[in-house]
């Protein structure tokens, strides 16, 4: 499977890089992951790529580069420290718009049909949900979006069919947060809300204590099939 790197630039004139994983037939439609507060690391690249073999021409962003370029972080120590510090000086708002400067980048990409979904984790997981608010994109996935209970006003924005996947034992998502994001998407036959029991933060990252092997294989065909009727 081919992978190599993207380059986007900003209505500035700066450029960034996605990690870029070609999808298994060569083109396919595109997807635009968007990483967790440990960058483009190792797991991001590899859900990359098990995306592109099942047929997406996947595109990770580095939205950390105005930080440092290529932030790749692990999950305990200083690492874990670096990551907060980052999340909490990142601009949510830029971050959208870097997305969106993605999202035209690989929507003219030879090895993209044209068709661009956002599927994000985490913190991905929100900027998904934000981008797909605010910009043109034909499907949204958000894994365990911490914060999107904080930004229900834009669910009226959003007009794609949107994935939603929660641990039930998310103690960063709580379940009264769930119900309100139901609440908010009552009545959307295009909103799947999904949520998995005795399942806590971060299930779907095998490099991650809270991996849950069998959640995240279920919410991995979930996406599949949602996604396939989403673009049929």
């Amino acid at each position: 499977m081919p992978t190599n790197e993207l380059s986007i630039t900003t209505q500035k004139g700066e450029t960034f890089s996605a990690y870029l994983a070609t999808a298994q037939n060569g083109c396919g439609p595109g997807m635009i992951l968007v990483q967790e507060i440990f960058g483009v690391n190792a797991s991001i690249k590899e859900a990359a790529d098990r995306f592109a073999q099942a047929g997406f021409t996947v595109a990770a962003p580095d939205l950390f580069w105005r930080f440092k370029p290529n932030v790749q972080l692990a999950y305990a120590g200083a690492d874990l420290e670096e990551a907060f510090n980052y999340y909490h000086r990142f601009d949510v708002d830029q971050g959208v718009e870097d997305i969106a400067r993605t999202v035209k980048t690989l929507r003219h990409h030879s090895a993209c049909n044209g068709q661009i979904v956002v599927l994000g984790f985490c913190l991905g997981g929100k900027l998904a949900y934000l981008t797909a608010a605010h910009h043109a994109v034909d499907a949204a996935v958000a894994f365990y979006g911490g914060g999107i209970a904080e930004h229900l006003d834009m669910a009226t924005s959003i007009h794609c069919p949107l994935l939603l996947h929660f641990g039930e034992e998310d103690e960063m998502i709580p379940e009264d947060q769930i119900d309100a994001i139901r609440a908010a998407f009552e009545g959307r036959t295009d909103v799947n809300i999904e949520t998995y029991p005795g399942v806590g933060h971060a299930f779907y990252n095998h490099k991650r204590p809270t991996y849950h092997a069998k959640a995240a294989e279920l919410a991995q065909q979930k996406t599949l099939a949602f996604l396939s009727a989403a673009l049929a």
